[in-house]
């Protein structure tokens, strides 16, 4: 993915200022594992793609922050896939006493393998869905075993780094621009970036969550590469 020139001066600040303490006894921890499939798997994102994955051009991974205070602990989970619908994992967390809430969220790539339909690949005996369900609960549990007393606050910006792909021509008809490599001005988009961190108790930054809209299809239908997009 190409970067933007420059970041918005609001968001540039954001990231340099020193952030503040907004809650007192908070611990976080934070674990992070690879949930790539096999090469194979079936891809989705994409009607027009033609068949499996035919290798990995980088990585998926699962992150995992988890806080807890007050006797109160919440699980928050980024997935590289375009969905993971799984209640297995929040049944598995609170069965295990690791969070009573869990936050499982998924940057809905493109180039990730198939997850809304056959669940069962390669086999039911032995699937990547379940296999990775399993994956994320440990790494919540990992992150459980390395707590750290924890600051953090939340703050906004702003970047101009997606364009909206429905363009208005002259005579009020709507045309898809699905690539816009010339970078043409388009509207409505929203620029917000909403930022979470975390910082241990020598205000090292642990953890950053990033929101942002934006559909991830950087690689289009004819990559059969497993990406994070």
């Amino acid at each position: 993915m190409k970067m933007p020139d420059r970041l918005s001066t609001p968001l540039l600040l954001l990231l340099l200022l020193p952030f503040r303490v907004l809650a007192g006894e908070l611990s976080a921890g934070v674990a992070r594992v690879d949930i790539t499939p096999p090469v194979g798997h079936p891809m989705g994102g994409y009607a027009a793609r033609k068949g499996p994955s035919t290798g990995v051009h980088d990585p998926l991974y699962a992150t995992v922050l988890l806080l807890r205070a007050d006797g109160q602990s919440i699980a928050f989970i980024s997935c590289d896939l375009r969905s993971f619908p799984s209640e297995r994992v929040l049944a598995m967390a609170r069965e295990r006493k690791l969070a009573e809430h869990v936050l499982l969220a998924v940057t809905h790539n493109h180039s990730g393998p198939l997850t809304w339909e056959d669940q069962s690949w390669p086999s039911r005996e032995r699937s990547w869905f379940a296999e990775t369900e399993l994956k994320i609960v440990n790494a919540i549990e990992q992150a459980s075993k390395n707590l750290f007393p924890a600051r953090i606050a939340a703050g906004f910006g702003e970047i101009y780094l997606g364009h909206n792909r429905r363009k208005v021509v002259p005579d009020s008809k709507v045309t898809m621009l699905w690539r816009n490599a010339e970078k043409l001005p388009t509207a409505p988009l929203d620029p917000t970036v909403g930022v979470l961190r975390v910082d241990d108790a020598e205000g090292k930054p642990r953890a950053i969550i990033v929101n942002y809209a934006c559909h991830a299809v950087v690689l289009g239908p004819d990559n059969r590469q497993i990406s994070a997009d």
